[in-house]
């Protein structure tokens, strides 16, 4: 039982101080209660001792006991303080507290302090210095310090290997023998020396020395250009970046399922050996867990959040492996008014962010990263039990992405969220990386006007607007510059099952104007082709 009151349980890795009734303290970190000084207390006997700094660190750590004593002997102690120290106490017990001392002192060190020889040349200081000083200027550097130096010749045969450890000398060049006061534990090797004759002649007379080697090979960090560049785009789309814990708890994961339902196939966690707190157990699986949490304590003081995180899921690695598999991913969450409030936040309305608020986010972050918009597809999800009705499975060339939607109430209520629509998505950040030389060439800028016209189709419910723009931009060529979807409308005097989809279209050619016969042609094309695809027919809009 330690002077704190609290029991603690010793392992034989820690050292006690102990007398022939058992234990008094641990050795450097805190006394025991025993031995406690109280008010009835009249003869105290004082023990002054060193201990090693790795072992009382060890045992501090272990008992998480952060005791002033155990600070002080894990950055060292000299052993010659131990005689100091015993005397200057007792003389202060006999000043202040009214006590006597008994004479005699008990030394129990049968070896005294050995200090250790360092050795450093003129050469050696001026390779790492740069700096042209003399080899009576770094004795008498040394010797302001209480360093005792002297020239010699050769080496000590007892000299251990640190005292000229990295040590550079020429052939035949005199050795600057010095030895440390008796309190600089810090002083090993020959860079110490170096490092406190920099210090005493002063730092500014290291001048500037370039490189007399010739540069590396530069290779590129691909995947960390396209975090980097993950960012940009999504600060520029309006989001702003959070950074969360990548420690949460499996109970936190189990929220992301609403209430009766289990994961199959779960993998195991990460778990944490000594986690600093119980909440913070394990290695996350997701970033939406992490994103989510942070979401329900900012939405306290706003009613609008737009947020993204470049981050690690860690997942157990197959086979015998001993590190975790860590997947880079993106994790975006939008919830709230679609616009911020403001003088004409009336005439916008009050319309919460929704599913297609993020799935433009999404589209603009994939072109940004340079990918073509037909490469990017929005497939119906599997039931992940996360997400309610509107969810997507995202798809880049043919693989997946990740999922993309609106929360599931249930999964929103367990998350502490407010009842608004939630969107989120989580996606691999790997397949959005590109190989820098895989550039795409800028297409010519026209210096002729364009002509524009829309077209209305009225097509089935089972034709999607993509289908019918890669039709146009087919029959179209290289003469239509752009399609644009800006209208869908279904209901009266449409029929059931049927909608109507309107497209802007847009004629320009870099080398000459276009005229309204060769417009005419291009129109009539496009509309043959897209009717005998669908099935629909063109529509006045």
């Amino acid at each position: 039982t330690t002077l704190d009151n609290a029991a603690r349980v010793l392992d034989d890795s820690m050292l006690l101080i102990t007398d022939t009734a058992g234990p008094v303290a641990l050795a450097g970190v805190m006394g025991g209660l025993e031995s406690e000084v109280s008010d009835a207390t009249r003869n105290i006997l004082l023990e002054s001792a060193t201990f090693e700094a790795i072992s009382t660190r060890r045992t501090a750590q272990k008992l998480r006991i952060p005791s002033e004593a155990s600070y002080r002997f894990a950055r060292g102690v000299p052993a010659t303080l131990n005689s100091l120290a015993a005397r200057r106490a007792a003389e202060l017990m006999r000043r202040y507290a009214g006590g006597r001392v008994t004479p005699g002192i008990v030394d129990a060190y049968p070896v005294p302090q050995k200090l250790p020889v360092v050795y450093t040349t003129l050469s050696d200081t001026r390779r790492l210095l740069g700096v042209k000083v003399t080899l009576a200027q770094m004795a008498e550097a040394l010797r302001r310090l209480d360093f005792e130096v002297q020239r010699v010749d050769e080496i000590a045969p007892d000299a251990g290997a640190d005292s000229t450890f990295a040590l550079h000398r020429d052939a035949g060049e005199v050795l600057l023998e010095c030895v440390p006061p008796w309190y600089r534990l810090d002083v090993r090797i020959p860079a110490d020396l170096t490092e406190e004759v920099a210090r005493m002649i002063g730092y500014e007379h290291v001048g500037v020395t370039l490189m007399d080697e010739p540069l590396p090979v530069q290779h590129r960090n691909e995947l960390w250009e396209a975090e980097e560049k993950v960012r940009d785009i999504l600060v520029a789309a309006g989001l702003q970046e959070i950074i969360n814990r990548t420690l949460t708890t499996p109970e936190e994961h189990a929220k992301l399922l609403p209430p009766g339902r289990v994961q199959a196939d779960t993998p195991p966690y990460v778990v944490l050996a000594n986690p600093n707190a119980p909440e913070r157990s394990v290695l996350r699986r997701s970033l939406l867990v992490s994103a989510l949490e942070n979401t329900a304590r900012n939405l306290r003081f706003t009613d609008r959040l737009t947020t993204f995180e470049v981050g690690r899921v860690y997942r157990p690695e197959d086979g015998d492996g001993q590190l975790p598999d860590e997947d880079r991913r993106v994790s975006v969450v939008m919830c709230g008014p679609r616009y911020p409030h403001d003088f004409y936040a009336g005439e916008r309305g009050d319309a919460e962010l929704d599913f297609f608020d993020l799935k433009g986010v999404i589209e603009t972050l994939v072109d940004r990263m340079g990918f073509k918009a037909a490469s990017l597809e929005f497939h119906a999800a599997p039931d992940t039990g996360s997400f309610g009705p509107r969810c997507a499975e995202v798809l880049l060339d043919g693989a997946s992405l990740g999922l993309m939607g609106e929360l599931h109430p249930q999964v929103r209520a367990a998350f502490g969220l407010p009842k608004l629509r939630v969107c989120a998505a989580e996606l691999h950040l790997e397949p959005m990386v590109r190989s820098h030389w895989q550039l795409e060439p800028m297409q010519p800028i026209s210096s002729y006007p364009p002509v524009m016209e829309d077209l209305a189709f009225e097509v089935s419910e089972e034709i999607t607007a993509r289908a019918i723009a890669d039709l146009m931009a087919e029959a179209g060529g290289d003469l239509l510059a752009s399609v644009e979807l800006f209208d869908v409308y279904r209901g009266e005097p449409l029929p059931a099952g049927s909608k109507s989809l309107a497209f802007r279209l847009t004629y320009q050619s870099v080398e000459r104007m276009l005229g309204e016969k060769e417009v005419g042609v291009m129109r009539r094309r496009i509309v043959s082709a897209v009717e005998r695809a669908t099935g629909g027919h063109l529509r006045s809009v």
